[in-house]
């Protein structure tokens, strides 16, 4: 009897300290001073406005009156991402995607790594990276594990917390290997903030990602799971994130979703109410 009730006094403990822990932020002092091998080392870099306040609040604008296809037409013909942005990063070779997802309400709170990451897809021969263009200010914007990209295993456990939070402001991009772990953070301050996720991948590369092609997507739902719930949810998945490596065949395989006439299985959906209170969640509505 003494044994289970210090069982169940440690358990406690141990949820008390999922529920509370301190985010480490990675400050702008931690960074390269190149993005480029700050990319290739640490596996993400941040273009600190590189989008213009003018043209960020232009975004928000045409995304809150729905219009997410002009959205999509100037932001992956956006002379100035390219130039400043995936050419001198990433090189030449490197494209857009005909791909966006805009993200209006809540957040991805579990730990992960991006369907298009290289040890996903058959065949692929170069890194494909997600880039996340910051439309509002955040306090914190995405957490992420530096250096996971690296290796498939070196990070499976995440005993010691390697997490570290990335400070977004209106108008940066967020450039990060598809194959780095991250994760979507709490704000209780203001918990939805308007973002855009785009995908840049390897001209010779984009036919082995092509279910992210013609991908119009928008998330704009609630997730009804109280707070606690949710720091308990993304603080004990990302203590062993390697876990979520194997849904990623079912991930691809989903990726598109019941609009485009695929079949969501019941143990995504499980998964989703769970974790996100609808089981519909990841199942995300063409945007048009």
């Amino acid at each position: 009897m003494v044994i289970l009730l210090l069982c169940i006094i440690l358990l406690l403990l141990f949820i008390y300290y999922l529920i509370t822990r301190e985010d480490i932020v990675y400050h702008e002092k931690d960074y390269l001073f190149n993005p480029k091998e700050q990319l290739d080392c640490h596996g993400f870099c941040l273009c600190k406005r590189a989008v213009s306040s003018e043209k960020a609040d232009y975004y928000k604008s045409l995304c809150d009156h729905s219009q997410y296809k002009r959205v999509k037409q100037e932001l992956l013909k956006d002379p100035w991402l390219w130039r400043h942005v995936v050419k001198p990063i990433l090189g030449s070779e490197y494209q857009f995607q005909d791909y966006i997802w805009i993200i209006q309400k809540s957040a991805v709170h579990t730990c992960h790594r991006d369907n298009n990451g290289d040890f996903f897809n058959k065949g692929q021969t170069h890194p494909s990276y997600t880039m996340i263009v910051y439309l509002e200010d955040m306090h914190k914007c995405l957490s992420v594990i530096p250096e996971s990209h690296l290796s498939t295993t070196k990070h499976f456990f995440n005993f010691g917390n390697s997490l570290r939070t990335i400070v977004c402001e209106k108008g940066d991009v967020l450039l990060f290997n598809a194959n780095l772990i991250h994760v979507g953070t709490v704000n209780t301050d203001k918990p939805d903030n308007l973002r855009i996720q785009l995908k840049v991948t390897h001209k010779d590369d984009i036919d082995k990602i092509d279910y992210y092609e013609d991908f119009n997507k928008v998330l704009n739902t609630d997730n009804t799971n109280p707070l606690a719930v949710r720091l308990l949810q993304r603080n004990a998945s990302c203590l062993v994130p390697g876990f979520s490596d194997a849904t990623q065949t079912e991930n691809i395989r989903t990726a598109r979703g019941s609009d485009n006439g695929v079949d969501v299985g019941s143990l995504q959906q499980i998964f989703s109410y769970l974790f996100y209170g609808n089981k519909r969640f990841y199942d995300l509505p063409n945007a048009f």
